[in-house]
């Protein structure tokens, strides 16, 4: 997985939410699941985006600012048209550019798991949970 681009939807020291362009299969959603107080350790999970959602959150992006309700909203209504597969990615950043550090799982199994707060990604539990998630799926990779 190549990513080509990042354009932050919502930003707290790194995209809390993005569109994210992958040169193999197109566009993605990236939410933040997890992040210790420094900047590495960062789980990102990526589900695949259909063009037309993609087109709709590019043409808000580029009318509105971060943060902006429309654009909250096309992304959540987005996420629930996915059918997966969920990837994890691991770092201080999304990177583009490389392949990055990453893992693939069921996005039907984990998708409740999901959320969109800066706040939560910071909880102990959470960093734990999704720590052990990656390592897990890593191990059996």
């Amino acid at each position: 997985m190549f990513i080509e681009s990042v354009a932050a939807i919502d930003w707290d020291d790194g995209p809390v939410t993005a569109l994210v362009q992958v040169r193999e299969t197109g566009p993605w959603l990236a939410f933040l699941l997890s992040a210790t107080r420094g900047p590495r350790n960062r789980i990102h999970g990526m589900v695949p985006a259909s063009s037309a959602a993609a087109t709709a959150l590019n043409d808000a992006l580029a009318k509105a600012n971060r943060g902006d309700d429309e654009i909250g909203q096309r992304f959540h209504c987005a996420i629930a048209e996915s059918l997966g597969p969920l990837v994890l990615l691991r770092g201080s950043c999304i990177p583009t550019g490389e392949v990055p550090n990453s893992v693939e799982l069921s996005w039907t199994e984990f998708r409740g798991r999901v959320t969109f707060s800066p706040e939560v990604a910071f909880e102990a539990q959470r960093v734990d949970y999704w720590a052990d998630i990656f390592d897990a799926a890593e191990a059996e990779g």
